[in-house]
């Protein structure tokens, strides 16, 4: 009689015992630390051998409570990067690290000597000497830095200008993919340990879409220009056993600049471009939003706070996207797109807002 009394006791203890580690494991699958969710964008850390991104501005971004930081690697006005210049890089990297900040490290035209013109020339193939250049440049950073830094954005803004008009970081889809492919294979090539794990992450991007002039630009035309380069899919399928040679897209947008933000508009852009995506099977490939803001050049700090709340929330709902980085910590001269002006003692309505975010619980995604 005891034992028979006693089953039914152990079954129930059982199946909670089962329910709640399901339910354990499902929430810490899916949740999100709104530290590491809600990024700021620091600018280049060095520039004109000075360090920008100084112990003060460090301890200033730390105390929002944010931990996610996107900075470039600059090469500041050299042809190679140098021992000193890599010292002097760590010396900042070692800082944020000891802050517990996620830096998403941004390889794109500042970090090799060039212009335009020579990323953009295909007169002796697509793998030009512009190309060339970067990828080794590429290879000699991330194996510097590999083990403090694990996620890698390559290129900014491939899509900036039209291609009738070739200038800023414009750079044709064809040469673009196979710019993408032999920076992979040179990390890896440098670094085995990395062929077949997810340890280290490419971010391919981030694409920049726009209202500029009216046009509505969503970067989904350049992305499936992008995935048409088939020839260099194929061969990133033979030299690394994978689809592309990326693991996450970046996408920037700058939309309604100098009005109320369009929660339609914004769900409308992401949403054709994640049309693509998925027309492409790239649906693993997740969405990181690693520039976006709106500026307060005659504008309110006000409207650029409650866009910014809105904007916030939207992408905080959206199941493919992991990540934001706000462009930027403070005022540039121009695009006065900070949180700051020039100093968190000196802060704007933003801040606030930013702060909060950090702290704030985000709801699990699906």
């Amino acid at each position: 009689m005891k034992l028979r009394s006693v089953y039914p006791s152990l079954l129930t203890l059982l199946i909670c015992t089962l329910l709640v580690t399901s339910s354990a494991f499902a929430q810490n699958k899916n949740s999100i630390d709104p530290a590491k969710f809600h990024g700021i964008n620091a600018g280049a850390p060095i520039w004109d051998g000075e360090i920008e991104l100084t112990p003060r501005k460090i301890r200033q971004i730390a105390a929002t409570g944010t931990r996610a930081i996107r900075f470039n690697f600059r090469h500041d006005g050299v042809k190679k990067w140098t021992p000193e210049l890599l010292d002097r890089y760590e010396e900042v990297i070692d800082l944020l690290l000891e802050y517990d900040f996620e830096i998403l490290g941004l390889l794109c035209n500042d970090c090799t000597h060039g212009w335009f013109h020579q990323w953009n020339d295909t007169s002796e193939g697509l793998y030009n000497q512009y190309t060339q250049d970067f990828v080794h440049n590429a290879q000699v950073i991330v194996s510097r830095f590999h083990t403090k830094i694990k996620t890698w954005e390559i290129w900014n803004e491939p899509d900036a200008i039209n291609p009738q008009n070739k200038g800023g970081t414009y750079i044709p889809p064809a040469v673009f993919a196979r710019m993408l492919l032999e920076t992979r294979i040179a990390i890896v090539e440098a670094l085995p340990q990395y062929m077949d794990s997810d340890e280290l992450k490419i971010v391919v991007g981030g694409f920049f879409a726009h209202d500029i002039d009216g046009r509505t630009h969503t970067s989904a035309g350049y992305l499936r220009e992008l995935y048409e380069q088939k020839d260099v899919w194929e061969m990133c399928l033979n030299e690394l056993g994978r689809q592309y040679p990326w693991d996450i897209l970046g996408y920037h947008f700058y939309i309604d600049q100098y009005t109320n933000l369009n929660a339609k508009k914004l769900n409308f852009f992401i949403d054709d471009f994640v049309a693509v995506r998925d027309e492409y099977d790239d649906e693993n490939s997740k969405l990181l939003i690693t520039e976006f803001g709106w500026h307060t050049v005659n504008k309110t700090q006000e409207l650029q706070r409650d866009n910014a709340a809105l904007c916030y929330d939207i992408l905080a709902a959206r199941e493919e996207v992991i990540g934001t980085y706000w462009y930027q910590w403070v005022d540039e001269i121009v695009e006065k797109r900070g949180m700051v002006f020039d100093d968190a003692r000196n802060p704007k309505e933003l801040l606030k807002e930013f702060r909060k975010r950090c702290q704030q619980t985000i709801k699990n995604k699906k």
